[in-house]
């Protein structure tokens, strides 16, 4: 029978991984690193987190926490608090990181589903609320598909914030609330 799994050694690497993070950026974190900063083996911090990108993602969803959802009891008013929050911390969020996230999650669907489900879903379904609420206000089509809609605004905002490195100033967020408005009427 196995050992249970010592979360005070999680909490340790976790610890040691953000300060390689916040010292050196996504370039300085290893797994040896890790290892030799929190005093364990390479193959506990393997256990855990099969990559580094595992790694990284995990200490990164804390600060990717969405915060509540707005209801000024407008629609557009709520969505463009909600996606220029969104769009402020894939700003914020290191680009190595990123190519490594969407690299892993092209090639490993078992990390893909990890992360729609611990961070893609999850903010997809409070901005869905906004949406949701709307709809129950008459402020858009009910036969309008959420979820699909805001993908596809999802996949605006990669495209946009990563591969043209573009910023996104509130008059653009604007622009796609108000294309997202359009398409749900």
């Amino acid at each position: 029978m196995a050992r249970p799994r010592d979360h005070q050694l999680d909490l340790l690497i976790l610890e040691a991984a953000g300060e390689l993070l916040v010292e050196g950026g996504y370039e300085a974190l290893t797994i040896d690193g890790v290892a030799r900063r929190s005093g364990v083996s390479r193959p506990s911090v393997y256990r855990r987190w099969p990559t580094r990108t595992h790694l990284a993602f995990e200490l990164a969803l804390g600060p990717m926490l969405i915060e509540p959802i707005p209801d000024t009891g407008s629609a557009r008013l709520d969505l463009v608090h909600s996606i220029g929050t969104h769009v402020a911390m894939l700003e914020a969020f290191d680009r190595s990181l990123m190519a490594d996230l969407l690299t892993t999650m092209i090639h490993d669907d078992v990390f893909a589903a990890d992360v729609d489900r611990q961070f893609l879903h999850v903010g997809l379904r409070q901005v869905a609320t906004i949406i949701e609420r709307a709809r129950d206000r008459g402020e858009i089509a009910a036969g309008v598909d959420v979820i699909e809609s805001l993908e596809n605004l999802g996949g605006a905002l990669i495209y946009r914030i990563f591969m043209l490195h573009r910023r996104l100033d509130a008059p653009a967020v604007e622009r796609l609330v108000d294309g997202v408005m359009r398409s749900a009427s």
